[in-house]
């Protein structure tokens, strides 16, 4: 599975890349860092962000917790997922080759 994000294609299954932002680049709250450690094990790095398994929950926040806290600048990650056309097209059952 893929995310597209702006320009930026992201492999689900693939551990992110690259370097959080200087605000998260450490969580110095305490309570803060004891809250991410508890969705996010492998700490302030992207190791083991990427999943192959969707259904586990575990292994979702991770990615989303890693995933936010690295695009948190980026302000593709704040627009809605679907278009107005997609929506529609869900609303009405459809996908672009046909019923769901």
């Amino acid at each position: 599975m893929t995310l597209t994000l702006d320009e930026t294609t992201l492999h689900l299954g693939s551990d992110l890349t690259g370097s959080f932002p200087a605000p998260l680049a450490t969580i110095a709250d305490g309570e803060l860092a004891e809250f991410v450690s508890g969705i996010d094990p492998t700490g302030d790095t992207l190791r083991g962000s990427g999943t192959d398994d969707w259904a586990t929950l575990a292994d979702r926040m991770h990615f989303i917790a890693d995933l936010f806290r690295l695009y948190l600048d980026r302000p593709g990650l704040f627009r809605p997922p679907f278009t107005p056309e997609q929506l529609g097209m869900i609303a009405a059952g459809r996908t672009p080759d046909g019923p769901l």
